[in-house]
């Protein structure tokens, strides 16, 4: 049989006893309500962390545009290297943009930062221009070969012995 439902706001009965020489049980069940521990939520009014300035303290400067932009370029001057070869584009226009960008943050008093995007941004073109050099001199010395190889009679010549003793003439 069921018992009646009990009235609201009464604590229900302690469960009956185990019958003699069972193990005991493992307790009364938690009860239904609230978990203990959890306050009110925080209000609205208080800022995250990282937004704003602290009390007593000026706000931190903003970072030049010009800056991000320069630093943007170097990376974009990088990452077009080594996938298309047209680094040399970027890279460039970075460099020049760099001058204003130290301008803008110099002439700025200290509300500008960017600085070290800056400095990033214009090594990150030096070098891809150098890497752009290198790889044009290494064309260069290329072709240069191929060009006083081809002008020949198309005969090489070993006038020292070699390894194996061997020397003399080949006709390709």
């Amino acid at each position: 049989m069921t018992e009646p439902p009990e009235p609201p706001g009464q604590q229900p009965p302690p469960p009956p006893e185990p019958p003699a020489g069972s193990q005991p049980g493992y307790g009364q069940p938690p009860g239904y309500g609230q978990p203990p521990g959890y306050g009110q939520p925080p209000g609205y009014g208080q800022p995250a962390y990282g937004w704003g300035g602290q009390p007593g303290y000026p706000p931190p400067p903003a970072t030049s545009s010009k800056a991000t932009t320069v630093m943007v370029l170097g990376i974009v001057a990088l990452v077009t290297l080594f996938t298309c070869g047209l680094g040399i584009i970027p890279a460039v226009i970075a460099l020049v943009m760099a001058r204003g960008a130290d301008r803008e943050i110099a002439e700025s008093g200290g509300r500008l930062a960017g600085a070290g995007q800056v400095r990033a941004g214009r090594i990150m073109s030096w070098v891809v221009v150098g890497l752009t050099a290198l790889f044009v001199l290494l064309v260069v010395g290329l072709v240069a070969v191929a060009v006083s190889g081809s002008s020949s009679s198309g005969e090489v010549t070993f006038s020292s012995a070699g390894a194996a003793g061997w020397s003399g003439s080949m006709r390709f």
